[in-house]
C-alpha cells in the first residue's frame, strides 16, 4: 500500500493474520477480512443469505474498494440524513489496512476502540464542516476524476469548523484526503472518504483506473447501503403476503372442519378427497412452530 508499494493491488500479500475474523462490541465474531487467495461460498438458500447482516453486506464493498484502491489506507463511509440535511457514518462503514503504522498509535485508538473512555465517535457532519461534508461541498456525483487534498490543508483553515475526528485522523498519520459522493435513486446519498499516507504520490493516486475504481467502488458502496434499505423493506412485505395467504388457508379450513363437525358419521359421509386434504392439512399444521402457529390462530 501506499508509495513503496511496487504490487497495484492494495491487497495484503504477506499477512500473519489469516483469521479475518472481527471481534464485535457484542463478544460475536464477524468475518469481514477477505485476503487475497482465499474463496467464500455464497449462501445457497435464501434463510441463509439473510443471516448476512447489513453492517457485514456495507462492509465488503468497503473493505474491496480499500483493498483494491492502490495507495488507499483507509476508507470511510458517511450518508446523508435527509431529514435534517446531516452526514452519519454507515455502520461498517470503517475500514483501514491492518498494516498501516500510525504516527500516533493514542489517536487512532481513540478512533476506532469505542471503550476507551476518551473515544471520539463519528458524530455528524453537516455540510462543509468535517471530511464528509467539505468533501460533499467541493465534489459531486458526476465528476471525473477525484480531488485529493492534504488534511493538514483542511484541518487548518480558519474558515473549517472544528471536527475533533478530523483532526486525530490527521494526528494519526492519514495525510491525504478525498471524497466521491453518491447518488442512489436521487434518495439515496452520502459519501465515500479515501485516505492516503502523507508521502503517496498524487500522480499515482490519480492514475485513470485507479481513479476509475474508486469512483465506481464509491457507487458499489453507495448501492449496497440503498439496497440494504430496500432488502428490510422488501422482507417485511414478504412476510405479510406469507402470513396473508397461510390465513386464508386456517380460514378454508376451518369451514371444512366446521362442516365436518355438523355431520352425524363424518367418517362415512365425507369425500375420500377432503378427508384426505384434512389429513394433509393436520401434518401440514404440526410441522410450523408453536410461535407461528399461534401468531396465525390456527389453534
Amino acid at each position: 500500500k501506499g508509495e513503496q508499494d511496487v504490487s497495484f493491488s492494495g491487497r495484503n500479500e504477506d499477512s500473519d493474520d489469516s483469521s479475518g475474523t472481527e471481534h464485535l462490541e457484542d463478544g460475536s465474531s464477524s468475518c469481514h477480512d477477505i485476503e487475497k487467495g482465499s474463496t467464500w461460498t455464497a449462501p445457497d438458500t435464501l434463510e441463509a443469505y439473510n443471516k448476512i447482516s447489513d453492517r457485514d453486506r456495507l462492509h465488503m464493498a468497503v473493505q474491496d474498494a480499500g483493498l483494491n484502491a492502490f495507495g488507499v489506507v483507509a476508507v470511510d463511509v458517511w450518508l446523508l440524513d435527509e431529514s435534517d440535511g446531516k452526514f452519519i457514518h454507515a455502520d461498517g462503514g470503517w475500514w483501514r489496512y491492518k498494516h498501516f503504522v500510525p504516527k500516533s498509535p493514542d489517536a487512532l485508538e481513540r478512533i476506532e476502540n469505542s471503550s476507551l473512555p476518551n473515544y471520539i465517535p463519528p458524530s455528524p457532519q453537516i455540510p462543509g464542516a468535517g471530511l464528509a461534508g467539505y468533501f460533499w461541498s467541493l465534489s459531486s456525483p458526476s465528476d471525473t476524476n477525484c480531488t485529493w487534498i492534504d488534511i493538514h490543508t483542511i484541518t487548518s483553515d480558519p474558515d473549517q469548523p472544528p471536527y475533533l475526528r478530523m483532526q486525530m485522523l490527521e494526528k494519526a498519520g492519514f495525510g491525504k484526503a478525498t471524497g466521491v459522493p453518491f447518488n442512489v435513486g436521487g434518495h439515496h446519498k452520502g459519501v465515500v472518504l479515501y485516505l492516503a499516507r502523507p508521502n503517496a504520490r498524487t500522480s499515482a493516486l490519480l492514475e485513470e483506473t485507479n481513479d476509475a475504481f474508486m469512483r465506481y467502488a464509491a457507487h458499489n458502496i453507495g448501492s449496497t447501503a440503498a439496497l440494504n434499505m430496500f432488502r428490510k423493506a422488501s422482507e417485511s412485505a414478504r412476510e405479510k403476503r406469507v402470513a396473508s395467504k397461510f390465513r386464508k388457508i386456517v380460514l378454508r379450513f376451518s369451514i371444512v372442519r366446521a362442516f365436518i363437525g355438523n355431520m352425524q358419521n363424518p367418517i362415512e359421509e365425507v369425500d375420500d378427497k377432503v378427508e384426505r386434504r384434512m389429513s394433509k392439512w393436520k401434518s401440514f399444521r404440526n410441522s410450523l412452530s408453536q410461535s407461528f402457529r399461534a401468531g396465525l390462530s390456527i389453534d
